[in-house]
């Protein structure tokens, strides 16, 4: 069995979840407008460095951008929460969607006054 590198261990260690080790992060104007599908997800987590507290959020990866993820917002997140109340863990509600094909969902611009991004699910 072939080891992994220092840096492909440091990337691991240090990711906010195995899932996005070594990946590059999307930004929503990557992706704004455009249908994309989400293949695989894990639920990230990282401190608030102005709180201290512990904060968790959905990170996917995304069929039309491979080597790089997409980080969820409320909308996704409500979503995930929504799934992982049907499934025992996180991997199995991410193979469950890998098994279905996938979601294919559309980023839309954020309306004036909100602080959110609508989600269309495709």
């Amino acid at each position: 069995m072939a080891k992994m590198t220092l840096k492909q261990l440091a990337q691991k260690e240090l990711a906010k979840s195995p899932l996005i080790a070594g990946l590059e992060k999307l930004d929503t104007e990557d992706i704004i407008n455009q249908p994309v599908t989400a293949i695989a997800f894990d639920i990230a987590t990282a401190r608030d460095s102005e709180t201290g507290e512990v904060k968790t959020y959905p990170v996917f990866l995304l069929k039309e951008y491979e080597g790089k993820y997409y980080s969820g917002g409320y909308l996704l997140n409500k979503m995930v929460q929504c799934w992982m109340s049907e499934y025992e863990d996180v991997e199995e509600a991410s193979k469950a969607l890998a098994d279905e094909g996938g979601l294919t969902f559309i980023v839309r611009p954020k309306p004036k006054g909100k602080q959110y991004y609508p989600i269309d699910i495709v």
